[in-house]
């Protein structure tokens, strides 16, 4: 997958943001609190997480992204190749989830929506939203931390496959 850019109307403290990537290495450079981890997170988001909010479950969800001032809506596009297609993937995220949105558009014309749109993006995420999550789009500063988890794991388990293991693991954190 190789997202080309990501926008947002207003995702926590972004507002009116288009950001496009070059082929290749991206560095994203910026002061403390210009929102850099913002944009990472936008991008998460855009897909992993429904649409549709539970106000319990996604209590953590709504508290970091939703902007203070009294929105009630989130937004994030994301346009990505995945496949040798190129998609663009629209979330809106309701406070009240009453106008939650997804959709999926793909250049030969399909657009999905709702739950089908957020099943199809599951499918073209290269790995689990748990390994995008902890991996992929895991915190910088505890990378050492969660490669170091995963190897134990897997060598506590007296695993033959840990070089398998190691290479999938390597491959995540490249193609973030």
């Amino acid at each position: 997958m190789k997202i080309e850019s990501v926008s947002s109307e207003q995702f926590a403290g972004i507002r009116e943001q288009n950001i496009s990537f070059s082929d290749g290495i991206n560095v994203v450079l910026g002061d403390n609190e210009s929102g850099k981890s913002t944009m990472i997170s936008a991008i998460y988001s855009a897909l992993v997480v429904p649409s549709k909010l539970d106000k319990r479950s996604d209590r953590n969800f709504i508290f970091r992204n939703f902007p203070t001032s009294g929105a009630n809506t989130i937004d994030v596009t994301l346009r990505f190749e995945a496949d040798d297609k190129h998609y663009t993937a629209e979330k809106i995220w309701d406070r009240s989830s009453t106008e939650c949105l997804t959709k999926l558009k793909c250049q030969d014309g399909d657009l999905l929506r709702g739950s089908q749109a957020d099943l199809a993006l599951g499918k073209l995420i290269p790995y689990s939203p748990a390994v995008c999550n902890n991996l992929v789009f895991g915190r910088q500063n505890h990378e050492a931390s969660i490669l170091s988890w995963c190897y134990d794991f897997f060598e506590a388990k007296n695993d033959t496959s840990i070089d398998e293991v190691r290479q999938r693991i390597a491959q995540a954190y490249s193609a973030a």
